[in-house]
């Protein structure tokens, strides 16, 4: 049963009968390989594998391999095999061959010329050719004197142009790749020496208006050294009707000079035809033609005015000619513009405010003053000089002359306000800035007194001090006046002297603040403290009176609502008793007052507090202190003002001393803060003003008093 497996087994021929061979070799890429197994007898299967370097390349698998480097697993100068296998049996495997790059080649770019001027020459030569399969080195050959080879793929180094010829150039380069195949490239550029075109000294231009213009070469000062402009841009633009072109080597001005214009500078900017580019300037000028037969000479001068002395034009100059002249003005507002028609008509010029002229003015006279000129709007005036050649029907101008900047406006009034700086001060305010002096004796105003004055020159107000300080209520309409003769503005127009002038009232309405309440505050040893007083935010006077029993403790420090309070006015007899008044402002709704004293207060300590306020001042403030007898009682003089108020606090070592109060009332009744030692708060309102105030405070009898009394008023 078994027979036809054994004659197969029997069959299979030995492996070392057969032999593979692929060609001789090298190969190049791209070459098609073919394997030949030697010795089959015919009906045998065969099976390929082709490797490199002994390892298989995928895919390929049948008789035939193009070798592709670079798509394969196949490197340059890489060892190729074939192995066969004939029926299954053992490989058999062909001698290696090497596989190597295609011979190179170089195709030779579109070159560009070589244009070099006396400058250094920075060439990437291989970017004019396209190679392939060049893995090797080069070697330039042919290259200009001075030019070197880098060794890098670029050539380098300064071209004479005195020593080289122009013309083409013919280069070669040889690419010699590692398997010693030679390649050899050239290229044959032309190559053109040329030495940059410069700037000369600089060009200046002049030509009379309405004159015509030809071929003015702007390049005529250049140093071309054989170059020719290709393009150019002049900056700024020329004058209207001049236009410049390019004709050959030259750019020539051409046209007509139709307007005076001033000398100016122009840039001209060249491309030339090797494509640098170069600058340089040149100046224009087109100048007005004098149309007088007898030129002459005027001139114009502005006399600014001054105290007593009013503006004044003067014009002057010298004439030698035998016709009538005739001195035309002209003004107005810049610009003026005038024609010849207007003048010999007597008409105004455009834009003008006014016309007028000087007849048969003889200028061996020197000069012709044109004082009280009624047009005080003007800011510029022009002269012109005809000279009648024609019994008035015609003429020529023979001069013009100008002057700007006149100012014929006087500074005037403009405001007044009190209570805006303090309201102690009224300041004036002019339209314009001032200059000069002034002094308290020019100003008035009714009602009240002028002090003194404060002004800085350039200033457009000037602050006077008033001799008593203005009220809220205070009415200033139509009072001020005004009557000096030194204060100008820049021009020296003079401020002119008004009266009947209304001074604004600005100074602040003020709130008197109202007895709150007393306090007896927490002692903790020398630190008195009143917590969490919910009188709000505002402007409070906060009133303290001890006893110290003796011991004579003094105020370390008063805080209220965070602040460090230093106290308007206080009192203190050094064995007993103590007053102080503060004033504060307070920011939070609630707020504390903390007194520390030298040392604890034997017999205690009362507080008092008014507010809130508003936009008040301390008019005045008094105390007194000391050990007498109170009867006959204390008195206290200070001023007050109408609509304020006056505060104060007392401290008296008896209990028989508030029995007799003139000019205030008490506002909390005398408190025993121990063994009959009294403090009490007082007040009155101001009604009608009067000064001084007598604060009188009697009784029976007492010994060590202190008091103290703040005015209060609005806020200056």
């Amino acid at each position: 049963m078994f027979l036809p497996s054994v004659i197969s087994s029997s069959r299979r021929r030995s492996s070392n009968l057969y032999s593979v061979s692929i060609g001789s070799g090298p190969f190049t890429t791209g070459t098609e390989l073919t394997a030949t197994v030697n010795g089959l007898e015919g009906g045998e299967t065969v099976t390929y594998q082709w490797t490199d370097d002994g390892v298989n390349i995928s895919g390929a698998t049948a008789s035939t391999y193009t070798a592709a480097i670079g798509t394969d697993s196949v490197a340059d100068a890489s060892q190729i095999r074939c192995v066969a296998i004939v029926d299954g049996g053992d490989p058999i495997t062909s001698a290696a061959r090497e596989i190597r790059y295609a011979a190179g080649s170089v195709t030779e770019s579109a070159l560009a010329d070589w244009t070099i001027d006396d400058a250094a020459l920075n060439i990437d030569f291989t970017s004019d050719f396209t190679t392939t399969n060049l893995t090797g080195s080069y070697v330039i050959t042919g290259l200009p004197d001075g030019v070197v080879d880098d060794g890098d793929g670029t050539i380098s180094g300064t071209v004479d142009g005195s020593t080289e010829t122009p013309g083409t150039q013919s280069v070669t380069v040889t690419f010699t790749d590692h398997y010693g195949r030679t390649i050899v490239g050239s290229y044959a550029p032309d190559t053109v020496y040329r030495t940059a075109a410069t700037g000369g000294a600089d060009l200046d231009l002049s030509f009379e208006e309405d004159s015509a213009i030809t071929a003015t070469d702007l390049l005529q000062n250049w140093t071309l050294n054989g170059n020719t402009p290709a393009s150019f841009t002049i900056t700024p633009s020329l004058p209207e009707d001049l236009e410049a072109n390019i004709s050959g080597s030259e750019i020539l001005l051409s046209g007509t000079a139709l307007t005076p214009v001033a000398d100016d500078t122009y840039t001209l900017e060249v491309t030339f035809d090797y494509g640098r580019t170069e600058s340089d300037t040149f100046t224009l000028e087109i100048t007005e033609v004098a149309a007088a037969s007898n030129p002459d000479v005027v001139s114009a001068g502005y006399t600014a005015p001054s105290a007593g002395a009013a503006a004044a034009i003067s014009i002057g100059g010298s004439y030698t000619g035998a016709d009538t002249l005739t001195v035309y003005g002209v003004t107005g507002t810049e610009p003026i513009t005038v024609t010849e028609a207007q003048l010999i008509a007597g008409s105004g010029g455009t834009n003008t405010s006014e016309f007028f002229s000087v007849s048969s003015f003889d200028f061996a006279d020197g000069s012709f003053d044109l004082t009280g000129l009624s047009d005080e709007t003007a800011d510029a005036v022009v002269f012109v000089v005809v000279e009648d050649t024609n019994g008035g029907s015609s003429g020529l101008i023979t001069s013009v002359t100008g002057i700007t900047g006149l100012d014929f406006t006087a500074p005037t009034f403009s405001s007044a306000e009190v209570g805006d700086v303090d309201a102690d001060t009224v300041r004036v305010t002019m339209d314009s800035a001032l200059y000069g002096s002034t002094v308290a004796g020019d100003w008035s105003l009714t009602g009240n007194t002028i002090s003194a004055v404060s002004f800085t020159d350039g200033n457009s107000y000037v602050d006077l001090t008033l001799g008593t300080t203005a009220g809220t209520g205070d009415d200033y309409t139509g009072d001020l006046s005004f009557s000096g003769s030194n204060l100008t503005d820049v021009a020296e127009n003079a401020l002119a002297s008004f009266s009947g002038e209304d001074v604004t009232n600005n100074v602040p309405s003020a709130t008197m603040p109202a007895f709150e309440a007393s306090y007896t505050p927490t002692q903790a040893s020398n630190v008195y403290t009143q917590s969490s007083l919910a009188l709000g935010a505002g402007e409070f006077v906060v009133g303290i009176a001890y006893q110290s029993g003796g011991s004579g403790q003094t105020v370390t420090s008063m805080v209220i609502d965070g602040q460090t309070v230093s106290a308007e006015v206080a009192a203190n007899d050094l064995n007993a008793s103590g007053v102080a008044l503060y004033r504060v402002t307070t920011t939070n709704a609630s707020w504390d007052i903390v007194l520390t004293m030298s040392g604890a207060l034997a017999n205690g300590v009362q507080f008092y507090v008014w507010g809130a306020g508003s936009n008040t001042a301390v008019v005045a403030t008094n105390s007194s202190s000391g050990i007498d007898d109170l009867d006959p009682p204390i008195n206290q003089n200070i001023n007050t003002e109408t609509g304020g108020k006056v505060i104060g606090v007392v401290s008296v070592l008896s209990n028989a001393t508030y029995d007799n109060l003139t000019g205030v009332a008490l506002v909390e009744p005398a408190t025993d803060v121990d063994n009959f030692d009294n403090v009490a708060a007082f007040e009155a309102d101001v009604v009608t003003g009067e000064t001084p105030r007598t604060v009188s405070i009697g009784g029976t009898g007492g010994i060590r008093h202190a008091i103290a009394v703040l005015s209060l008023g609005a806020a200056p």
